[in-house]
């Protein structure tokens, strides 16, 4: 008793209530704080662990925790007695499995996302520390830059897409204007040109 297992998950129940934590498949030795209690489910063909580890996080059972924090004139806390009195939502055990799975897979799309956003900004911190020679130029040195003209004017409907902030907003549609006239060669967007929109 008080000893921590395998695949057991662990529920904050005094200061801060209701974080859950998975503590794994090969965790080290460990035993709770007083302030943390073990969830463990005991018979897996009746209760799906992975199934109990995402029901704890659930709005109906952190609003239990929440409604029992007022019971005693300590910071928040609802002990093992309370705690023995919350219920659980069992459905059949392959509809557990099902929500589980749907759950897990969005918990590791999450975690996935997470890991790439960090890397990229570690590869971006070591690219800009691996330029020494790094300086501040103005951009109008490394760049061309072509105002826009009233292309909407007499609009032939045919010919070429003119883009307006509309159309960097959502791409062509039903609004887009499309008109054939000549026009100098500076004012054709063409791949790799970037557009800018400046008024309104």
């Amino acid at each position: 008793k008080g000893i921590g297992r395998p695949n057991d998950f662990l529920l904050s129940h005094k200061g801060t209530v209701g974080n859950v934590a998975w503590v794994g498949e090969n965790p080290p030795p460990f035993v709770c704080s007083p302030q943390t209690t073990f969830y463990r489910s005991i018979r897996a063909d009746k209760l799906d662990p992975r199934y109990l580890f995402f029901h704890l996080q659930s709005p109906p059972f952190q609003e239990q925790l929440r409604s029992r924090l007022g019971e005693t004139d300590m910071a928040p806390y609802v002990s093992l007695t309370e705690q023995r009195r919350l219920m659980l939502t069992v459905p059949p055990l392959a509809e557990q499995r099902a929500i589980a799975e749907v759950l897990g897979a969005l918990d590791d799309k999450i975690e996935a996302n997470r890991r790439l956003v960090e890397l990229c900004d570690t590869t971006w911190r070591v690219t800009l520390a691996g330029e020494s020679d790094t300086q501040l130029v103005p951009l109008s040195y490394l760049a061309t830059f072509i105002n826009g003209r009233a292309f909407t004017k007499d609009a032939s409907g045919t010919g070429r897409m003119v883009v307006r902030i509309a159309e960097l907003n959502s791409g062509p549609g039903g609004s887009t204007v499309y008109n054939d006239m000549k026009v100098v060669d500076d004012y054709l967007a063409r791949p790799g040109d970037l557009l800018f929109a400046w008024s309104g």
